[in-house]
C-alpha cells in the first residue's frame, strides 16, 4: 500500500533523488519494529521496484543508515536536505557518518546545515584517521589510553602528523614505526638542568 502510493507520487515527477530514497526508508523504518531488520529488505524491494532495478543492501548504505538516525539527527537531517530540494544531495557526508556513534553524528550534522556537506565529510575523515591514529598509538607504545600517552611524552601532537597510508598493514607498520621513533626522540629531548650556586664567604 505505501509502495504504491508513493509510486503514484513519483509517476509524475522526475526520478527519486538520495533525499526521496531517505526519506522513503525513513517511513518504512518508522512504521516497522525497530527490533526486526526486516525493514532494511523492505526498503530495498521498494525502491527497486520504484526504480526498476535491483538493488542490495550493501549499496544502500548511506540511505538505511540515515534512516535510523535518532530523532535529534534526523530533524538535522531534513534541514540540511531542505536547502537541496531541486538536486541530488551529495552522500560523501552520510558514508563517511557510517560507523560514527549516533550522539557524535549530531555536531557534524549541524555544521552541514545549508552547506554541500562535502566540507564536513573531509573533516570527519580527518577526524576518524585521527582516532586510527591515536588507537594504533596506545598499542604500539603499549598505554592505556591516548591522554596516557599525552602526559608520558612532549611530542605525542608529532604522533599525529603522520600523512602516509593507514589503510594497508604496510601503512599502519610505517606508521607504528614513526610513533616509536618519536616516543625515543622524546627521551632523548628531556634535558637536565643543574643550578650551580654561589658560595658566599
Amino acid at each position: 500500500m505505501f509502495v504504491g502510493s508513493w509510486h503514484n507520487i513519483q509517476c509524475s515527477q522526475k526520478p527519486m533523488n538520495f533525499q526521496d530514497k531517505v526519506r522513503m526508508a525513513r517511513k518504512i523504518y518508522e512504521s516497522r519494529s525497530t527490533c526486526s531488520s526486516n525493514w532494511k529488505g523492505e526498503v530495498m524491494v521498494a525502491l527497486g521496484s520504484l526504480d526498476k532495478k535491483v538493488y542490495k543492501l550493501e549499496g544502500l548504505g548511506p540511505v538505511l543508515s540515515v534512516a535510523a538516525y535518532s530523532q535529534e539527527n534526523w530533524a538535522a537531517v531534513e534541514r540540511i536536505f531542505e536547502s537541496h530540494s531541486q538536486e541530488s544531495f551529495p552522500q560523501n557526508l552520510f558514508r563517511q557518518l557510517q560507523g560514527v556513534q549516533d550522539k557524535s553524528r549530531t555536531p557534524y550534522l549541524i555544521k552541514a546545515i545549508g552547506t554541500s556537506g562535502l566540507k564536513v565529510a573531509r573533516e570527519i575523515a580527518e577526524d576518524k584517521r585521527k582516532d586510527h591514529m591515536k588507537q594504533l598509538a596506545v598499542a604500539t607504545l603499549q598505554m592505556g589510553t591516548w591522554e596516557d600517552i599525552e602526559e608520558t611524552y612532549t611530542l605525542s601532537d608529532k604522533m599525529l602528523e603522520f600523512t602516509g597510508d593507514l589503510s594497508t598493514p604496510q601503512g599502519r607498520e610505517r606508521y607504528c614505526y614513526h610513533v616509536e621513533k618519536l616516543s625515543v626522540n622524546d627521551k632523548d629531548a628531556w634535558t637536565v638542568t643543574i643550578t650551580v650556586k654561589k658560595k658566599w664567604n
